[in-house]
């Protein structure tokens, strides 16, 4: 599914690019096109030169700016960074303080080698103005050579940043006050290899979507111990000192664990009275979605005002379930009786709730650790130990010890099964029990809906993906769980 529909309404790139009359005009680009299967005009988005050829040349072509990236450093996606900056001016909109003839400063952390978002922010809106900030030498260098090319250099104030602050390093005397802040945190906690690896996902087969993104970027630009989550909760940190000092506060996140954490802390704060109030949108390109989340101490500006973006709910999973079912007898009370024996006595999930009605049974289910995937191992112990049953012949080929080749597998795949599920249980119990985590501890492996009702004379079941799970995997996993016990 792609999400381009879901981009911002003023996003000029909703409307793809034409590859072919950018490469007639810009011969360097045109050397990196190729064709699809089907025939389309594309680029090899894992080739880092065609993406920085392509970033670059539609910054020429849409934007009149001359921008020069280096080898090995962040390669930024225009139709994202635009959907960021369009969704900040809406925020301002919603300032009582702002109008269009207004000056409008604002602070960029992390500005990247190419001042992505000052030389957009101030080409698109010319009553803005820029603060920029960066730790990395080369990206300052860099950065300083494409404002000044681009003679933005009295819009644009570039700020080096040798501390460990976000932004309390800089000298409010001397810059004044903003209207706002924005940043693109890095992606990853500690390993710069480590992509798409949320430790609970860590073993779930990637898509070919996923196999072919590229990470151009340095370890300064990408990697910062504890994830985006902690660089972010310092901004918010920060923000509770200075306060007034910003009119609006934005960040940008990559993951939906981040998203849902910094989302509940935020309503937290609200609720404490540490904020005024918050607000977050999705920001959607192609095949790959963002969250951006703003925060405002000022009680004459209310965020939740601002247009919402969020890409189209995903469609629930309905199993009619046969009406030749030997588990439990075919009526609505059995099998919600039936479910919830396996949730409780089979999955051991304590962290649900279950509403029976005349007309439907339903189920809120929450957990922290990953019971359901071992079904398959027991399915095929079983298999197993059937078919030796049947056919001795599987036992033919014996080591000196007399164990079956066959047997010997399956035991060291159960061996390291169960040496996941160990880690998986610890994990959970560590979250339950570290009283540093369980502030933190907002999201949830698997939390999903499941209804069971009544469609004319046929039961069936529906389960969604609900709000605090950290990825819809865990529910297509125990939907199949459930396929595989009705029977």
């Amino acid at each position: 599914m792609t999400f381009n529909q879901f981009m911002h309404p003023r996003n000029i790139y909703r409307n793809k690019p034409n590859y072919e009359q950018l490469a007639q005009l810009y011969p360097e680009f045109g050397a990196y096109l190729t064709h699809d299967l089907n025939g389309r005009t594309t680029i090899d988005y894992s080739n880092p030169a065609a993406l920085k050829s392509l970033t670059t040349t539609l910054l020429s072509h849409d934007f009149d700016l001359d921008v020069q990236i280096p080898d090995g450093r962040l390669i930024p996606t225009l139709p994202m960074r635009i959907n960021y900056l369009l969704w900040v001016e809406d925020l301002l909109q919603i300032s009582q303080k702002n109008t269009k003839e207004e000056p409008i400063v604002g602070l960029d952390i992390g500005t990247g080698c190419c001042a992505i978002f000052p030389l957009l922010g101030v080409k698109l809106n010319k009553n803005w103005s820029f603060i920029a900030t960066e730790i990395d030498e080369t990206n300052m260098n860099y950065a300083k050579m494409n404002i000044d090319s681009n003679n933005y250099s009295h819009r644009i104030k570039l700020f080096g940043n040798s501390t460990d602050k976000m932004f309390l390093h800089l000298d409010t005397t001397q810059i004044g006050k903003v209207h706002f802040v924005m940043t693109n945190p890095p992606f990853f906690s500690d390993q710069f290899n480590d992509s798409f690896s949320d430790d609970e996902i860590k073993s779930f087969t990637k898509s070919k979507f996923h196999q072919r993104k590229i990470c151009s970027s340095c370890p300064n630009e990408a990697v910062f111990e504890g994830g985006e989550i902690t660089f972010v909760k310092k901004i918010i940190n920060e923000s509770l000192i200075t306060k007034n000092w910003a009119q609006i506060y934005t960040v940008m996140v990559g993951r939906r664990k981040s998203f849902l954490e910094l989302k509940y802390l935020l309503k937290d704060y609200e609720n404490k009275n540490l904020i005024s109030n918050y607000t977050y949108t999705e920001l959607c390109q192609g095949n790959t979605k963002r969250w951006a989340i703003g925060w405002t101490f000022f009680d004459n500006i209310d965020l939740t005002k601002a247009p919402r973006i969020k890409c189209s709910k995903q469609k629930p999973l309905i199993y009619y379930i046969p009406v030749a079912i030997e588990c439990c007898k075919y009526d609505l009370k059995s099998v919600g009786e039936f479910i919830h024996n396996l949730i409780t006595n089979d999955l051991h999930i304590e962290t649900f709730k279950s509403v029976e009605t005349r007309k439907m049974f339903e189920f809120d289910i929450k957990s922290n650790i990953n019971s359901w995937s071992n079904q398959r191992r027991k399915r095929r112990q079983n298999k197993f130990n059937s078919d030796s049953l049947r056919s001795p012949t599987l036992e033919m080929n014996m080591d000196e010890n007399g164990t079956s080749n066959t047997k010997r597998v399956i035991e060291k795949e159960d061996a390291k099964m169960d040496i996941d599920m160990t880690n998986n249980i610890e994990n959970a119990k560590k979250q339950k029990t570290d009283p540093m985590l369980c502030h933190s501890n907002l999201t949830w492996l698997l939390h999903c809906g499941l209804k069971i009702k009544r469609d004319k004379q046929q039961i069936y079941l529906k389960i969604e993906t609900r709000e605090m799970s950290q990825n819809k995997d865990s529910t297509l996993q125990i939907f199949q769980y459930f396929k595989n016990k009705i029977v």
